[in-house]
């Protein structure tokens, strides 16, 4: 690939235009240091973006590219080895070059510019390149948005991966090495679920501006790099979060639609099970013919270590290659899902998604169907608002059922095509002016349900009708008490940080106090921490001296439930059961005070330090206090709709951030459009960055940054201004 750029920085003024001319493009930097991209067509824009995502995240961005190329053991040393594996197992590259093949000639440009933006920032900043950086292709993003789709399709709850488990021949370590472009940061060990995301709308009607208003607010782990742009390129106009490698935002708004995602939506995988021949492992029978498992033989290369190689193996089914995942005697365990050969369809719905001008535009672009099976939203500046449970979704026989494993020697359970977006389950409007689903049953979404399970193939569905969490419970009453929504409201509600039973367990605990005369014998220090308890508002909030309390009481409860070897889940159902009668229950309680007391004074000196004292985060030596973390599972997990989950510093006995609010953004569509966003840690990975941390302190007091999408809100704010001269010349490819 050919590239010829200048760089050039000059002042704002006279120019009054954001836009340069049309064989440039400029990267406007803000005081938190988010790029605004601006550009006269879309492949300038796409250099720009490349260029710019390059100088916060070079080195994740080319980790990314390693690991979905199956190249990063090559790279890295041995402890990569499996992933490569499986990103050639699942076919990553192979499928994103025939997608790349496949896109329209604009996509196909964009593709080549951004790449082309990212070599260009490689060969101005040398000392920036990392020894082991791989050459770079135009299908590179689109592998990296195939390697996301096809991972939770496959591993996400109630996927395929699950239907083998229920078989009880695959363990939990098949889902460790699919390529997800780990970050060399990211502790050692570090094992969160990413099921605690929130969305919701609010309609113009119960908005004080009259405006739609959208909050999305996707939680994983703070350590897979996910960086904010803003686009001003040709005829698209977005903001929002792109993942490391990716060349479009996933999450975000434009000038007339705002869109998010939580954990859910139909099931879209299977697994498969063949019984191969004995006397020939490498066949197997399909409807009384004799068939062969697909072989293919691969050889990696090893940092320090000698090549390895390995022979594949694919169940060809449903007219795709699928993966055999596992081997037990003579049966074979393979994992089907047609988002595999279907990578072209996700990059034309994320680009249709950033583009659309309304919801039903939006819409449109879920008609691709290349979305991993989520729910989403999105609300436009119209008023219109829809919720779709989407995915790639295979038709199934009638019978076959979809969460077993299924008989891969016959045809009776073979795919009967996919279902169009329109089979799939949808809300619109709802008359109550709101709605979320903050990853509960589709049917829970709004006080009158909205959507009927029973309408719909239990695969569709794909969830247990009526489920609801403490988290969407907790959304819907804030919802439905806000009659005239401000964007001071929206916040509140975006980061609020109740533990949600705090009023049942206190219940229980003046009962104990009432039943018994343990507490009589209390001394001073914990009959104080007692007094704090039953007064506390239950806002784990960072200043707050009763939720540090709370939080190591509950944490001595648990103690003391399996030291006695009881029932977990049992005992909390008494404690928040309405009549506590138990007396075991209220001595635990009781006993658990001295206990939290005394930890608290051993491990920090004193009992009555603030929440955020130990809660913590920051990265690159800053270390600011936080609220709104969890209760941890074995403390009855409760979750506040922050859901901020951490990870001890055994050094400095703190409990630093890891998991959480990974880039909620909310819009307001007034006019112009507001629209407030924040990242965990900073924009930029460099340490030496002033935006290596800064958006710590926004975790820390729970705020939000504005977005100024428009140049007018963003021209005050511009701290630099680079320009650059592009001349790409296209490769055959």
């Amino acid at each position: 690939m050919a590239i010829s750029a200048c760089e050039t920085t000059s002042p704002l003024e006279p120019n009054d235009s954001p836009y340069p001319d049309r064989d440039r493009v400029t990267i406007y930097r803000d005081d938190w240091g988010v790029p605004h991209v601006y550009a006269r067509d879309e492949a300038a824009g796409f250099f720009g973006a490349g260029y710019a995502l390059a100088a916060d995240n070079l080195e994740n961005i080319l980790n990314a590219y390693l690991q979905v190329s199956g190249r990063a053991s090559a790279a890295m040393g041995a402890a990569l080895i499996e992933a490569d594996f499986s990103a050639l197992h699942w076919r990553i590259a192979s499928d994103a070059r025939e997608a790349y093949s496949r896109l329209e000639p604009e996509l196909q440009a964009n593709y080549r510019a951004f790449v082309a933006g990212i070599e260009r920032f490689m060969q101005a900043h040398p000392e920036r390149v990392p020894d082991w950086a791989p050459p770079l292709a135009p299908w590179m993003p689109i592998a990296t948005t195939h390697s996301f789709v096809v991972g939770i399709s496959v591993f996400q709850r109630g996927q395929g991966f699950d239907d083998c488990q229920i078989g009880g021949q695959i363990d939990d370590a098949i889902a460790v090495p699919f390529p997800t472009a780990v970050t060399a940061q990211e502790p050692a060990g570090l094992k969160v679920p990413a099921t605690a995301s929130n969305q919701w709308i609010v309609s113009a009607k119960r908005s004080a501006s009259g405006a739609l208003i959208s909050w999305a607010d996707s939680h994983s782990d703070f350590f897979h790099q996910r960086d904010e742009i803003r686009l001003h390129v040709g005829e698209l106009h977005t903001a929002g979060i792109v993942p490391a490698g990716m060349a479009m935002p996933i999450i975000g708004h434009n000038r007339d639609v705002a869109w998010s995602f939580t954990v859910g939506g139909p099931d879209v995988s299977d697994c498969y099970v063949v019984a191969t021949d004995p006397n020939d492992p490498g066949r197997y029978r399909y409807d009384g013919e004799w068939r062969e498992l697909v072989r293919e033989d691969v050889t990696i290369g090893v940092r320090g270590g000698e090549p390895v190689r390995r022979t594949l193996e694919y169940l060809e089914h449903n007219g795709r290659l699928n993966p055999v995942v596992a081997r037990r005697d003579h049966v074979a365990y393979a994992i089907a899902t047609p988002h595999s050969g279907a990578a072209h369809a996700a990059e034309r719905t994320i680009y249709g998604m950033n583009t659309a001008d309304s919801v039903e535009e939006w819409v449109d672009a879920m008609r691709h169907l290349g979305l991993f099976p989520e729910n989403v939203m999105a609300g436009d500046r119209f008023g219109n608002s829809v919720y779709l449970s989407v995915g790639r979704v295979p038709r199934r026989a009638a019978g076959s059922g979809s969460d077993r494993p299924l008989n891969g020697n016959s045809s009776a359970a073979a795919w009967l095509g996919v279902h169009p977006l329109e089979d799939l389950m949808q809300l619109r409007d709802p008359a109550i002016g709101w709605m979320q689903n903050n990853n509960v049953a589709p049917d829970t979404m709004i006080p009158d349900g909205g959507i009927t399970a029973s309408d719909y193939a239990g695969y569709l569905f794909n969830d247990v009708p009526g489920r609801s969490n403490l988290r969407a419970e907790r959304a819907k009453r804030l919802l439905a008490a806000t009659a005239s929504m401000t964007v001071a409201d929206a916040v509140e509600i975006g980061m609020d940080e109740l533990w949600p039973n705090t009023a049942s367990w206190q219940r229980a605990l003046r009962r104990a106090v009432e039943r018994t005369d343990a507490a009589r014998t209390f001394s001073p220090q914990v009959s104080g921490l007692l007094a704090r308890l039953l007064a506390f508002d239950g806002i784990a909030g960072k200043d707050s001296i009763a939720a540090l309390s709370w939080y190591f009481w509950r944490l001595a409860i648990a103690d003391r439930v399996a030291a006695r070897k009881l029932d977990r889940e049992a005992f909390y159902d008494a404690v928040l059961s309405s009549d506590v009668s138990s007396n075991e229950v209220d001595l635990v309680l009781l006993r658990a005070l001295p206990d939290a007391e005394a930890t608290l004074r051993e491990r920090f000196g004193r009992a009555d330090l603030p929440f955020g004292e130990v809660f913590r985060i920051g990265r690159g030596g800053t270390s600011l206090p936080l609220g709104g973390v969890s209760l941890p599972r074995e403390a009855g997990f409760e979750p506040t709709l922050r859901a901020t989950r951490c990870r001890w510093n055994a050094d400095e006995d703190r409990c630093d951030a890891v998991f959480g609010q990974r880039h909620p953004m909310l819009t307001v569509f007034t006019d112009p459009l507001m629209s407030f966003s924040a990242v965990p840690f900073g924009q930029s990975r460099d340490a030496a960055s002033p935006h290596h941390s800064d958006q710590s302190r926004l975790a820390s007091d729970a705020k939000l940054k504005p977005v100024r999408f428009d140049w007018a809100s963003l021209k005050p704010y511009v701290v630099s201004r680079l320009e650059l001269v592009v001349v790409i010349q296209l490769p055959a490819e």
